[in-house]
């Protein structure tokens, strides 16, 4: 068994869907030197890989989310964000 030590950034954004917001969490990740970022409560139906790269810059690379429920959107959404160089993926 191997030891890991991952740094995992856990965070309810509560919707980066305005501009001011999407920045914010840019520049909290940015910040850090996580190897996931878990972003909860996105308030989003679609999220593409400019939206992805744009939050988690070019070192978390790859991701994958749930999309928010309901027809306003207004509930839930999760995405989750991953150095793929240190995690790997099964």
């Amino acid at each position: 068994m191997t030891s890991c030590n991952l740094e995992i950034l856990c965070w309810n954004v509560r919707g980066p869907n305005q501009r001011a917001r999407r920045d914010t969490v840019r520049e909290t990740i940015n910040g850090t030197s996580c190897h996931i970022a878990c972003l909860q409560e996105t308030k989003l139906n679609e999220i593409d890989r400019y939206t992805a790269t744009y939050l988690g810059g070019y070192r978390l690379d790859e991701y994958v989310f749930k999309p928010a429920g309901g027809l306003s959107s207004t509930k839930g959404g999760m995405m989750l964000l991953w150095n793929s160089n240190q995690v790997g993926q099964r």
